[in-house]
């Protein structure tokens, strides 16, 4: 079981939170710049591969329905990535360039899903897991960029490993209590900057035609996850803009 972390270690680290009155830059708004979407995280789960060997981001997905909202006809999304690897051996180096020219784009939003590599670590806690997803959101705020919180996704893993699946709802229930807290202590106009949505595919089930493999989303999948992400991406970025006015 992954599941065996000694309370020793389990309370070594807790969740990033920010500062209270920590004073944090406010988003770049413009007038005339079409708003811009970035999904960020786990390659493998940003850029899935279709049953034809193609990259199938679900970004293409929710571009296409967010361009259907009256003012968000000219919306880009695009997606970026790290490497494979579990985001809690990440330093806020490996992301600091990333996350230094969005800021400096205007009508930015980053969504950010992040820890699937870290779910089948031996001794891995939620509380170690969402203190490195959320310091990747920190650095972000700390730059003026908006964030959301995209939820783990199910997987194929979870029906056959009860701890994962234990842990990875753990990690949801917890990311989503981070953003919360997060609100609440941060001052305007950075009180809409962390939104968390629970991930669009709440199960797994093999008779679904949107998986590869139980790990991976086909096209069609990413279609569904994009098309369902973007009434929450249209908010989001409508609770910024007001906040930041």
């Amino acid at each position: 079981s992954i599941r065996s972390m000694s309370k020793r270690d389990n309370k070594c680290k807790r969740p990033h939170s920010p500062r209270k009155n920590r004073k944090l830059p406010k988003p770049i708004i413009a007038k005339n710049a079409p708003r811009r979407v970035f999904c960020f995280g786990d390659r493998n789960f940003i850029s899935m591969f279709s049953k034809e060997s193609c990259l199938a981001p679900y970004g293409s997905g929710l571009q296409r329905s967010l361009r259907l909202y009256p003012d968000f006809e000219s919306t880009i999304v695009q997606t970026l990535h790290f490497n494979p690897q579990p985001i809690t051996s990440m330093k806020p180096e490996s992301y600091s360039h990333v996350l230094d020219k969005i800021s400096k784009i205007p009508n930015s939003l980053v969504i950010i899903l992040a820890g699937m590599h870290d779910l089948s670590l031996v001794g891995m806690a939620s509380n170690v897991l969402v203190d490195s997803i959320s310091r990747l959101h920190s650095e972000a705020h700390k730059r003026g960029i908006q964030t959301v919180a995209l939820g783990l996704p199910p997987s194929h893993l979870q029906e056959v490993d009860h701890s994962v699946k234990v842990l990875t709802q753990e990690v949801n229930r917890d990311l989503r209590d981070w953003t919360e807290r997060c609100c609440q202590r941060v001052p305007p106009p950075m009180r809409s900057k962390v939104t968390f949505v629970p991930f669009p595919v709440l199960k797994y089930d093999h008779r679904d035609d949107i998986w590869v493999d139980g790990f991976h989303f086909n096209e069609a999948g990413n279609s569904l996850i994009g098309s369902n992400l973007a009434p929450f991406i249209r908010d989001a970025f409508i609770k910024g803009e007001t906040r930041s006015k």
